[in-house]
């Protein structure tokens, strides 16, 4: 399945995700360890982290403004970015797109989206597929937050 069609079958189901909401969500509780597999770690070059999740083998759904330029690697199976378990599987993105600029002809249609007009969403393709399960999940539940916060720098 390529980047258009992941899109256009995320918005359909979840139509909440292009709307913008100036909210914000802090505190929250830990979930159990390996409860929720389709949780993703995303980190840069520049040490930026983020929240994402697995769609399939091959692709991660997340925030745009998680974007840049440099390497984005995606770590499976991390349920705690400071204490590592050493079975965790790494992969490098190599293909980024952004709504609503998808299909794009390049491995990237990121650079130019908007908060304000709700567009904060990115596919990443990775550069193999993932394996660290036994049974990837169907479609995971994308009305649950999660994420990987702290509330103070």
């Amino acid at each position: 399945m390529g980047p258009a069609k992941l899109v256009v079958f995320v918005l359909l189901m979840h139509p909440s995700l292009v709307s913008a909401n100036p909210m914000r969500i802090t505190a929250g509780e830990e979930c159990n360890e390996d409860s929720h597999p389709w949780l993703v770690l995303l980190t840069t070059e520049s040490g930026a982290v983020c929240g994402a999740t697995l769609l399939n083998q091959d692709w991660v759904l997340t925030a745009a403004h998680c974007y840049e330029r440099e390497k984005i690697w995606l770590s499976f199976g991390v349920h705690n970015r400071e204490q590592r378990r050493g079975d965790e599987q790494v992969r490098e993105a190599v293909g980024t797109f952004c709504y609503p600029d998808i299909p794009s002809t390049t491995n990237s249609s990121c650079p130019s989206f908007t908060l304000d007009r709700g567009d904060d969403i990115m596919l990443i393709k990775l550069d193999t597929p993932v394996t660290y399960m036994s049974t990837l999940p169907q479609w995971p539940c994308l009305t649950m937050l999660l994420h990987w916060g702290q509330n103070a720098t």
